[in-house]
This record gives C-alpha cells, structure tokens and sequence, in this order.
C-alpha cells in the first residue's frame, strides 16, 4: 500500500495533467487515498486503478501460488521490470522510510524475487521441453544414421563380394581359355600325326605294292631261268657222245645268260635297296608320329 502510494504520487507528479482523474493519500499515517473531484481520462491513473484492483483481489485470494503460475510470463516479466524501476525511483524520493515501510518493502521484493523466481522455472522448464525434445530428435536422427552406416557396410560388402565373385570367374575364363589352347593345339598335333600315320598307311601300301610287283617280275625271271636251264639240260640228254650242235638261237641264249643272271643280280639289288629305303623312311614317320 505505501508503494502504491509513492507510485501514485510519483506517477501525479511526472506523468499527469491538472485536470485528470487520481488518488491522493490523506495523510502520512493513513494508508487510505481518496479521490479527488472527476477528471478527465489519465493512461497512469487507470494503472493506478488497476493495480489497487490487484492488491484488493491478491489479499482475498487464498491459492496465491497457483494463481501466480497462471501469469503469462510476458506480462509478470514485465510487471516485474516496471516495479523495480519504480522501486528505484521510490528509493530516490526519500530516505527516512520508516521500519514498517522498509519492512513492506522488503516483502514485496521478495515477492517480486518468487515472482521472477516462478517466472525463470517456467522458462526453465519450458527450455526443459525444448531440450528434450531436440534430444529425442537427435536420437531418432542418430539412430536412423546408424541405420544407414548398416545398410552401407552391408553394400560395402556385398560389392566386395561381387567384386571377388568377378576376379574368381575372370580367373576361372582365362583358365578355360588356356585350355582350350592347349586342347586346340593337342588337336591340331593329332591330326598332324593322323596325316603322318595316313602317309605311312599309304606308304607301306606303295611298298607292298612295288615288293608284290618285284616278286612277281622275280618270280617270272626265275621261271625263264628254269626254263632255260632246262632246255640246256635236254640236248646232254640224247645220248651222243660228239657234242650236240647248238642252235644259233640257243647259241644266242647261251650268250645271254650271262646278262641274265647279271640282270637278277641287279634287280635283286634294287628290291633290296628299295625295301631298305621304304623301311628307314616308314621308320622316320613312325619316330615322328610317336614323339
């Protein structure tokens, strides 16, 4: 009450005009204001008004607490800032309070100070929200990304993977491939040697032929040889003991013999020669188809 009245005072003599509406207090030991004869309108008298409206609705209230949580903190915020400032100007009017001022005064700081107080909680508490609130988002952040560094090392590895998967097929194709080389050349060797050993085939068959050919002129060399021979022996054979007379054709036949058995002496040469030459030559191949 006596702050009121100080701020009344203080408000009449600063801020308001002759002529508008206030309250005065009657005397210094009376805590009563009076108000003087109707005025015009003032802005700091209806403050005035409203804060006495205040004070009278705060004595009657029994649940001062919860109400005070009620407040908005805006508006305590800003009628705390208004009455610390009037509490210093209050201090500057006067030093000669008396105890039961100084007391009052003390009270109301230390309302002002539950009031600021109640105040910081709820922001407190509100910033209380807030923070977990970023804190339960950060974890939802912070578990997805751990989802995703999952899912990334196990692309990671399934690459990986892949990747050996590839390097052991391309090993495995550069294998098959050599082989089939190797199968390609071991092939072509095969063949080669089944040309070689159908050149032998065909060889041996020559050679039978020609040593067939070569028995067979043998075999009619010795037939006219026997032939001859016999028909030498036929005339010894008559009986007479003056020597026969010998045809000019046997004459002739005689003289040849020489040549002819030179001529068996010669063919008989070329058959061998012949059967050692076909024999050393199916005999390279043979060498050649076996290594």
């Amino acid at each position: 009450c006596t702050h009121l009245k100080f701020i009344s005072l203080f408000l009449l003599d600063t801020h308001c005009v002759p002529g508008s509406k206030a309250v005065v207090p009657v005397d210094e030991a009376s805590r009563a204001l009076v108000p003087v004869a109707p005025v015009q309108f003032c802005p700091s008298v209806k403050v005035l008004q409203l804060a006495e409206e205040l004070k009278g609705a705060l004595e009657g209230q029994e649940d001062k607490e919860a109400l005070r949580r009620q407040v908005p903190s805006t508006t305590a915020h800003t009628l705390l800032l208004w009455l610390d400032k009037s509490l210093v100007n209050l201090r500057a009017l006067g030093n000669n309070e008396s105890y039961q001022e100084r007391l009052s005064r003390l009270e109301g700081d230390k309302e002002s100070l539950v009031l600021q107080v109640s105040v910081l909680t709820d922001q407190v508490e509100a910033q209380g929200e807030k923070i977990r609130d970023l804190e339960s988002s950060l974890e939802e952040h912070q578990h997805k990304l751990n989802s995703t560094e999952e899912m990334l090392q196990q692309e990671l590895l399934s690459r990986t993977a892949l990747e050996s998967q590839k390097l052991d097929l391309i090993d495995e194709v550069s294998y098959l491939k050599l082989k089939l080389v190797g199968m390609e050349e071991r092939q072509n060797h095969n063949v080669e040697r089944q040309h070689k050993a159908e050149s032998v085939v065909n060889l041996i068959s020559e050679l039978q032929e020609q040593m067939c050919r070569i028995q067979q002129e043998l075999s009619c060399k010795i037939q006219e040889k026997k032939a001859a021979e016999s028909r030498e022996v036929d005339p010894e054979q008559g009986g007479d003991s003056s020597p026969p007379e010998v045809p000019e054709k046997e004459s002739e036949q005689a003289g040849d013999r020489p040549v002819v058995a030179q001529g068996h002496g010669g063919l008989a040469e070329e058959l061998c020669r012949c059967g050692r030459e076909s024999v050393g030559i199916a005999l390279s191949l043979i060498l050649e188809i076996c290594f």
